[in-house]
């Protein structure tokens, strides 16, 4: 038997568990996001991962088909306001979620607005 250890796999293990909280499939750092060909999908935030002490940008992959449809452009639109502390950004996605409500990162992000979330930077529990 092995076991695999060290911080890459803590990180990995770390973003496997938050898929649940964030209601996501699937989420990778910024580093595997860079390393990947012709990478496609959206940022999530920047998680403050236990044992870490900065924040780690991390992704939703997505299919090149729900890449390209106009909800995503639309996502990233709400997320850049996000990223920028504009007030905006709550209605920005609070209408994502209101054409998409099955979109549930989009309804996590809203969520967070909501209970007074100003930035991209997300605190995991």
């Amino acid at each position: 038997d092995y076991t695999a250890y060290g911080d890459t796999i803590n990180t990995a293990a770390r973003l496997e568990a938050a898929n649940k909280f964030l209601g996501t499939h699937i989420c990778v750092s910024a580093a595997v996001a860079d390393g990947a060909k012709e990478f496609r999908g959206r940022p999530v935030g920047d998680l403050m991962l236990r044992g870490r002490s900065e924040p780690l940008r991390a992704y939703e992959p997505l299919a090149e088909a729900r890449f390209n449809v106009p909800a995503t452009a639309q996502y990233s639109e709400a997320f850049a306001k996000l990223e920028a502390g504009e007030a905006g950004s709550m209605p920005a996605f609070a209408a994502l979620v209101g054409l998409h409500a099955s979109d549930a990162l989009a309804g996590f992000h809203l969520r967070r607005l909501l209970n007074g979330a100003k930035s991209a930077r997300i605190q995991l529990e």
